[in-house]
């Protein structure tokens, strides 16, 4: 019983270049690939180590933390400036810039533009006690600004940290 006519290996040795070359072109195609996975995963790393470099070397963004500590530490301090905005104008528009910059560093890091693991050893603590100050703030900023999707990122980033044990940095 034939299936595909007679085995002919003169031919099988004809194109036994041809095969090892598709092959070959296969393990190269393989090898580009995770070439570049590796590369995204080191370009995101170093991302969030520029990053977090230049913001240590910030005084301007340490005066804005300090700033926001000050300004609002959960629910009475919320209430406080959003009943009298006028008065309160400098300090909301302060609070509103530094949860802008959380905001987009939390879009970044779960859009994968700046590396999760290593924003999370080094920001996770601090992170997550600004989320439980400016929690109140940012749900009361969404009712008066009538925009339900304000902060969100931070939330969900922040949501998503607090059911993950912290791990401490790996030393080699």
């Amino acid at each position: 019983m034939e299936f595909f006519g007679k085995f002919d290996w003169p031919k099988v040795v004809e194109l036994f270049p041809v095969y090892i070359a598709a092959i070959g072109s296969l393990a190269l195609l393989g090898a580009t690939f995770w070439q570049v996975m590796t590369a995204r995963k080191d370009a995101s790393n170093r991302a969030a180590f520029q990053y977090y470099t230049d913001l240590s070397n910030s005084a301007e963004y340490a005066k804005l933390r300090k700033d926001v500590a000050s300004f609002c530490r959960g629910d009475e301090d919320a209430a406080l400036l959003f009943d009298n905005p006028a008065s309160n104008s400098v300090k909301i528009s302060t609070i509103n810039d530094f949860i802008d910059h959380r905001e987009n560093l939390a879009i970044a890091i779960l859009n994968g533009g700046v590396s999760e693991e290593y924003s999370k050893l080094i920001l996770k603590s601090l992170f997550l006690k600004e989320w439980e100050n400016l929690e109140t703030y940012i749900k009361r900023l969404r009712n008066e600004v009538g925009d339900q999707s304000v902060g969100g990122a931070i939330q969900k980033l922040a949501e998503r940290w607090q059911s993950l044990p912290q791990k401490n940095a790996e030393v080699s």
